[in-house]
């Protein structure tokens, strides 16, 4: 590695813990070990939790309108979009409503994902590139889809297919 490259991945890591800094200093709650790589977007961090050793990819958005609560060990790639926010479409006059966002430890949401308000993705989950997150995922899956369906559980640290009988 040559000089300048050393000088901007030092840069690089100031800027992650200045993020860092930052939506901790407008209360947001952030564990131990908490990386950021690149750029991301946060609105109401004071209804942000994320847990220890947990990864926020660049161009994420988090809209907290509600709380959104991300466990440990959990990896949001690039590009993903957690909104708690919707629009009762069922209501003459288009109101807004709010729904909290629960991503429990050891999840992977991969690239592209959007997550919808009210939903809960269960641990050891992950969740494959552009998938819409609409209704609640269990424990140990693999989910893909629009919208997301179960593709595979996982039994003993391994993945068996799901089929709809």
């Amino acid at each position: 590695m040559n000089k300048i490259e050393s000088y901007y991945w030092k840069l690089i890591t100031l800027i992650n813990v200045l993020q860092i800094y930052k939506i901790k200093l407008f209360g947001a709650r952030v564990g131990n070990n908490v990386k950021v790589h690149g750029k991301f977007f946060i609105k109401y961090c004071s209804n942000f939790t994320i847990g220890d050793n947990s990864h926020i990819n660049y161009n994420v958005y988090l809209i907290c309108r509600d709380k959104i609560s991300i466990g440990k060990n959990v990896h949001l790639s690039s590009h993903v979009t957690i909104h708690t926010g919707g629009l009762d479409i069922q209501n003459d006059r288009n109101k807004h409503y709010t729904k909290p966002i629960k991503i429990e430890d050891n999840v992977w949401i991969a690239t592209g994902v959007i997550i919808n308000p009210g939903v809960t993705i269960g641990e050891n989950s992950i969740v494959l590139p552009g998938a819409v997150v609409s209704k609640n995922i269990p424990k140990n899956c693999i989910v893909g889809g629009v919208p997301a369906k179960i593709i595979k559980n996982k039994v003993n640290n391994s993945f068996k297919s799901y089929k709809d009988d």
